[in-house]
């Protein structure tokens, strides 16, 4: 007998014994209840237990979370620049109006 005629033998046996909808086992809804379980799983389809390494590659996701770091940092400085400058700008036209009175 092949493999192949050996699953399809198991598969007709489970067809023949299963009537109605599939039920999941109780573990696996306790399982997929627990909080990050979901992801977990989606990573070890995704990757599998031993993602593959290729040496001296850098990491995509590292080098972007660099560039993005960056950017933020940029953008917070633009902002706290342009409040300062703002602030500025007010307290000095609150002068002016002292001084003409």
């Amino acid at each position: 007998m092949s493999p192949r005629t050996i699953g399809i033998a198991t598969q007709r046996q489970v067809r023949r014994e299963r009537r109605g909808p599939a039920k999941a086992p109780w573990q696996l809804k306790v399982a997929v209840n627990i909080p990050g379980v979901n992801d977990l799983l989606g990573r070890v389809v995704g990757n599998g237990f031993r993602p593959e390494h290729i040496a001296g590659a850098r990491c995509r996701a590292a080098s972007n979370a660099v560039c993005l770091k960056k950017v933020a940092v940029g953008i917070g400085l633009v902002a706290a620049s342009a409040m300062l400058a703002f602030h500025m700008f007010r307290s000095m036209k609150r002068r002016e109006s002292l001084l003409e009175w």
